[in-house]
């Protein structure tokens, strides 16, 4: 709401700060985007918008373009995945339409926001067969339907997204697997 004799010029500028400090987090209702946007929401500084697959479904493009436009974050980050492994070794086109193609949709929509694509990914874009750790520069060779649709996002999203960033992770657990979320790395192995 604007202050009382408040000029438009400080409105718009106020407008273009509160922008840079949106981040909209997609598939929020899942193990990583719920602890996600629950670390984001402790710093005052970001305006986060927890998005649901409810709300937003990553495998149709129009809805996630919808809903990016509305939005207009400064970032996005996908946490939309399906990361069932063995699951998606039975279903590879399930994998490849959440993995890859609501990758793509995530990034053709953040191109159009100009805003900032986040893509998490996974260590399963790598066979494993290397002595020490992966760096970035290593070559990708996934052995699963798992890695080869996550790879097929990072494809897709530095081909489409202006400013891109590609997070690979490995064994992702937190809190939410106590609330009923699913399960985590932690406590797969205590069980």
């Amino acid at each position: 709401m604007p202050k009382p004799g408040e000029s438009p010029v400080k409105r718009k500028e106020q407008a273009a700060v509160n922008n840079r400090r949106r981040i909209a987090v997609i598939g929020s209702g899942g193990q990583l985007g719920t602890d996600l946007v629950e670390a984001l929401q402790r710093h005052e500084t970001f305006e986060v918008i927890p998005v649901t697959r409810a709300q937003t479904d990553c495998t149709d493009a129009e809805s996630v373009r919808t809903a990016v436009l509305q939005l207009r974050p400064r970032i996005v980050v996908n946490c939309a995945a399906f990361v069932r492994v063995d699951e998606c070794e039975k279903q590879p086109q399930e994998a490849f339409a959440v993995n890859a193609l609501g990758a793509l949709h995530i990034a053709r929509a953040c191109a159009e926001a100009d805003s900032m694509c986040v893509y998490v990914s996974t260590d399963y874009v790598f066979d494993g067969s290397k002595a020490g750790p992966y760096c970035e520069s290593d070559s990708a060779y996934p052995v699963n339907v798992y890695g080869a649709s996550k790879l097929a996002g990072e494809i897709l999203v530095r081909q489409t997204a202006p400013h891109w960033l590609i997070v690979r992770a490995a064994s992702l657990f937190g809190r939410t697997g106590a609330r009923g979320k699913g399960g985590n790395f932690v406590e797969t192995i205590l069980a």
